[in-house]
């Protein structure tokens, strides 16, 4: 074969490589635009390259935003999936917890930072700084250091710090330093240094409390009651409250910015 002969053929190749290329076009160009002008109808080739082109943007754009929305609600499914699950934990060790997902754990130890987003439900155990999205339950532990963005169910407990953004009710609980409740308190056989509330309605049975706090727009005319509690200071922050003293055990010291008043037990049973 002539190098003519195979320049003729290459040619042939590439006019028919061209003609499959104006079909695939015109075809894309059927397909979003029905209303262009017949195919054989005789006009610029403009004609027919601006639809094409128009016709394959619009498709491309069609794939690209079904991926986009595909992929949102596979990755929603799956945050749905993390936060639905339990994840037992059990006799171990840690450096750090990150999880999305509900924990259980039982005689654990962690030396690092936890972030749990999620429920914890914890015994026996002991962690050093713990974040927890969700509530937490927990019974015979001790944390260095907490913040609870949920309620909190405490039995058996030491904190260093604590602070809960939610109701907290507690037995046997024992605050070395600072706590923050941001709801209602309820809390028997505590020992706390200084505590420092939000919420309206504060409970304390057989406690002893150094300092306490009421503060913030959301305690609004502040109750505090005693039933056999001692507590040395107490301070309306900004608002008037009140302290209720229930059974010849319970004192407080002084109140800044509110009453002292004293009731028989009988009188709280029967509210």
């Amino acid at each position: 074969m002539t190098k003519v002969e195979i320049k003729k053929n290459a040619h042939l190749k590439n006019v028919s490589a061209d003609h499959q290329k104006t079909l695939f076009f015109e075809k894309i160009v059927d397909m979003a635009n029905p209303k262009r002008m017949n195919r054989f109808t005789v006009g610029k080739p403009t004609q027919y390259v601006r639809p094409s082109i128009l016709g394959a943007i619009t498709i491309l754009f069609i794939i690209v935003m079904y991926q986009y929305f595909k992929s949102a609600n596979d990755t929603e499914n799956t945050l749905e999936h993390k936060f639905s699950r339990l994840e037992k934990l059990n006799n171990q060790s840690f450096k750090s917890l990150d999880y999305y997902a509900n924990i259980k754990a039982t005689k654990i130890s962690v030396s690092g930072v936890s972030n749990i987003y999620g429920a914890l439900n914890i015994a026996d155990s002991h962690l050093k700084d713990v974040n927890v999205y969700g509530p937490l339950t927990a019974q015979n532990a001790y944390f260095q250091d907490a913040n609870i963005y949920g309620f909190a169910i405490l039995s058996t407990t030491r904190f260093r710090d604590l602070e809960v953004y939610g109701q907290l009710s507690a037995n046997k609980l024992v605050i070395e330093s600072d706590i923050f409740v941001a709801s209602t308190v309820n809390l028997d056989h505590a020992q706390i240094n200084r505590m420092e509330c939000a919420g309206a309605d504060i409970n304390l049975h057989n406690s002893i409390v150094k300092k306490i706090t009421v503060s913030g727009e959301d305690a609004k005319n502040p109750v505090i009651n005693l039933t056999n509690s001692q507590v040395d200071l107490v301070k309306f922050d900004g608002m008037e409250g009140e302290v209720i003293l229930y059974g010849d055990l319970s004192s407080v010291q002084e109140v800044k910015g509110g009453t002292i008043t004293r009731k028989n037990i009988s009188v709280l049973k029967k509210s």
